[in-house]
């Protein structure tokens, strides 16, 4: 029995062949990577957020720090990189801030950050008092700043023998990358209070976004105020 050929279009032979090589050397789709869910909680916050199964370092994911009371930071990491938007809650829940980190811009602007009232920007003449478009803030906020405080500072035992209270000024400057360098206390009140304000802002992360003039960020000095109070 003779069989008959079937002679195809050659459009029709083309398109085979592409959707073969496609389907052939197309390359493989990159699997997410694998990631761990955490969750910490201290006298002052609890922290929920996601980092890879390969490095607990670095996170990964949803971002989100409860306050106590119950102001709130939410947002996302990549590889340890804020990025999206960020929103910053107070605790009667109302939005006070939203950055966006992908433009690199605020979307809501609050009243400023309480480190920023004597903002001073750095000039060829030094750091001088300045108008900013954008006022340096730390990741997780002002509340984020306090509740390291918080957590780590302890009341130097002289100085509680002392009856002595207040607040010392520790002045730290923020990098146009985001560090925060040069802390030194700026207005002191007592040595050992002093050294003690002295050490837990040494302790903050280099997590700060920089501020902006006309787009570009800038070098500033801001001033952490730590208050010593007896209970």
């Amino acid at each position: 029995m003779q069989r008959t050929l079937i002679a195809l279009p050659m459009k029709f032979l083309l398109t085979l062949l592409l959707m073969l090589f496609a389907c052939t050397f197309a390359p493989a789709q990159e699997a997410p990577p694998k990631i761990k869910k955490v969750a910490t909680t201290n006298h002052f916050c609890t922290e929920k957020y996601t980092v890879l199964r390969d490095d607990y370092s670095v996170k990964h994911g949803p971002y989100e720090m409860v306050g106590k009371p119950a102001w709130r930071v939410a947002g996302q990491y990549a590889a340890s990189k804020p990025v999206g938007v960020w929103s910053y809650y107070r605790a009667n829940g109302q939005l006070d801030m939203q950055f966006d980190f992908e433009e690199n811009k605020y979307l809501k602007v609050s009243k400023g950050s309480s480190f920023c009232k004597k903002l001073k920007v750095l000039t060829e003449n030094g750091f001088a008092e300045a108008p900013v478009d954008q006022q340096p803030f730390y990741i997780t906020g002002d509340a984020g700043v306090f509740g390291i405080v918080a957590i780590n500072i302890k009341y130097p035992r002289d100085a509680i023998n002392a009856g002595i209270s207040g607040v010392v000024n520790i002045s730290a400057e923020i990098t146009e990358t985001g560090a925060i360098v040069n802390e030194k206390v700026e207005k002191g009140l007592y040595h050992s209070m002093d050294q003690e304000a002295l050490r837990v802002v040494t302790l903050i992360p280099d997590e700060w976004v920089p501020a902006r003039i006309d787009g570009k960020p800038v070098r500033t000095k801001i001033m952490i105020p730590i208050k010593f109070t007896i209970k």
